[in-house]
């Protein structure tokens, strides 16, 4: 059988892979510290609402990051 060797990444494609590995970081990081204020019986209704919202976004950002970098992974 003939096999095809494995596709290398580019050099844009190592550095997106990186980019996105600290994005992913980021991003993991503040949802950790949005989930903080549920925690915290002391934030104001408007808080909640902020921080409700900022979650959505990052749980929808960090699923397009994710499936992003694992495409990548997968050449590596």
């Amino acid at each position: 059988t003939i096999t095809t060797p494995a596709k290398k990444l580019t050099h844009e494609e190592r550095q997106k892979l990186k980019r996105l590995e600290k994005e992913i970081e980021t991003l993991e990081s503040e949802k950790s510290q949005l989930t903080i204020i549920f925690s915290t019986s002391t934030s104001s209704p408007q808080n909640f609402a902020n921080a409700g919202k900022r979650l959505k976004e990052i749980v929808i950002e960090l699923e397009i990051k994710i499936k992003e970098w694992e495409t990548l992974a997968e050449l590596a």
